[in-house]
């Protein structure tokens, strides 16, 4: 049964045998395609754009509820000074 998933110098037991190898580790050929391209001009305009926007309604949205919080607290009385506490001289 031949191994597919493996080269033949790497045994499906996942050990390397140094003696194929000459004592060194062949390194696997890079399969994904580097990182390190530079986006177009108009891919980084897009998405300095769209960070904006997004930053915007985020700002916009956060004014709106602390805006409602602020209102609710005042409504349910939340914001008022309690009343003074009794002292020991005021009791009978």
């Amino acid at each position: 049964m031949a191994n597919d998933h493996f080269p033949p110098d790497f045994p499906s037991n996942g050990q390397v045998n140094k003696a194929q190898t000459n004592g060194r580790v062949k390194a696997q050929p890079d399969l994904e395609p580097p990182l390190s391209q530079v986006p177009s001009p108009q891919t980084q305009r897009f998405f300095q754009r769209l960070y904006l926007v997004l930053l915007l309604i985020g700002l916009g949205l956060g004014a709106i509820v602390a805006t409602g919080v602020v209102l609710v607290l005042q409504r349910a009385g939340l914001t008022d000074n309690p009343p003074p506490r009794p002292t020991q001289s005021d009791s009978p």
